[in-house]
């Protein structure tokens, strides 16, 4: 029985020779990292926006991911009584700027990747915080905006300095900040979490 595993294991190994086992984690997207997070992903901030309502929370609540496909739950909430959540289809692709990527993204009752309204380039990222410059496909006027996530554990302390210079540096106009301890409690204490 000995033998006839070894020659098995043989002529396997010569068959697929071609084949490369190990895991090519250089063809991942670095942006694929920062969604990769069963965390809430917090849309801190914005350098530039035309909401008269800057009291939104939003995130962006995990779902599943693989390589090249982010399923999420995006929820906002307007006031402790006007909350809204909707299902998001994120798709990874190169990004143009810099070699992080980017992600089309869809959003709805059946997110359409064919028709995404909004595509993140990656800028900037470290392990709590990231820039990403936007641009919303559905309204080619509007200007790219450069929007600041940081995940749930490091919110409360908001992005890391390194990543304010980043902004600061990088975003023009003047920012808008969405975030504030209200938000988290809020979704807590109203149990609208996805």
């Amino acid at each position: 029985m000995h033998s006839l595993q070894g020659i098995l294991i043989v002529v396997a190994t010569s068959l697929f020779s071609e084949v490369n086992a190990e895991c090519q984690v250089s063809d991942v997207l670095p942006i694929v990292s920062v969604f990769n997070t069963s965390e809430r992903l917090w849309y801190y901030q914005v350098n530039s926006t035309s909401a008269t309502q800057l009291d939104t929370c939003i995130f962006f609540g995990f779902i599943s991911i693989n390589q090249s496909d982010y399923y999420s739950w995006q929820n906002e909430s307007y006031s402790p009584t006007v909350n809204f959540s909707e299902r998001c289809h994120g798709r990874f692709i190169n990004g143009t700027r810099e070699k992080y990527g980017a992600m089309s993204l869809a959003c709805g009752d059946d997110p359409d990747l064919e028709h995404p309204f909004e595509e993140m380039e990656l800028m900037y990222t470290e392990p709590t915080c990231s820039v990403f410059f936007s641009k919303y496909l559905d309204n080619p006027n509007w200007t790219i905006a450069c929007k600041v996530y940081v995940t749930d554990s490091a919110v409360k302390g908001g992005p890391t300095e390194n990543c304010t210079k980043y902004f600061n540096s990088t975003c023009r106009g003047s920012t808008a900040v969405f975030y504030d301890q209200r938000c988290k409690q809020e979704h807590i204490t109203n149990h609208k979490l996805k």
